[in-house]
């Protein structure tokens, strides 16, 4: 994520769009309690033993600590699908989540026609909690979400 650094109040109110100082420095430590509470990424490779390459990724994003819930997501080159590998790393993921992150939800959000992140949510038995409608723009084009998510307590049961 990148910083911006202000130096000043004027430049705090140039860039907030204010004319008044008291908006803005209330503007500014509304957006700074905003921040302390997301912890944006918790991300790791993925790298094959045998080449020692990085093959793909998994981890977390829009973490938000004060409701110890995160959005779980991943990639994996297309060259490696399909042998386990993501299966094996968001088993790890997913464990990391909960014991090293405190997490007591983790959530996601699929495209509904991807089959192989169906396949992982129906793995680890996520619960699919719903669609969320025109969720997210791609290349211009409008496509929808489903929501699943997995809770700590349900993990411990099946893990």
């Amino acid at each position: 994520m990148e910083t911006l650094i202000v130096s000043s109040l004027k430049e705090q109110m140039e860039f907030l769009g204010y004319s008044e100082p008291i908006l803005t420095q209330t503007e500014v430590e509304k957006t700074k309690q905003s921040l302390r509470k997301i912890e944006q990424i918790v991300w790791f490779d993925l790298i094959e033993k045998q080449s020692n390459k990085v093959i793909g990724s998994c981890g977390f994003h829009n973490w938000v600590k004060e409701h110890k819930r995160a959005e779980i997501g991943y990639y994996l080159h297309p060259e490696f699908r399909s042998k386990g590998y993501m299966v094996e790393a968001t088993k790890n993921v997913i464990e990391y989540g909960f014991s090293e992150m405190e997490l007591i939800r983790i959530e996601a959000f699929l495209d509904p026609e991807n089959g192989p992140s169906l396949g992982i949510m129906s793995h680890f038995n996520f619960s699919k909690e719903g669609l969320m409608r025109e969720h997210y723009i791609s290349n211009e084009n409008v496509y929808d979400s489903v929501v699943f998510s997995l809770l700590k307590r349900e993990w411990k049961s099946s893990s």
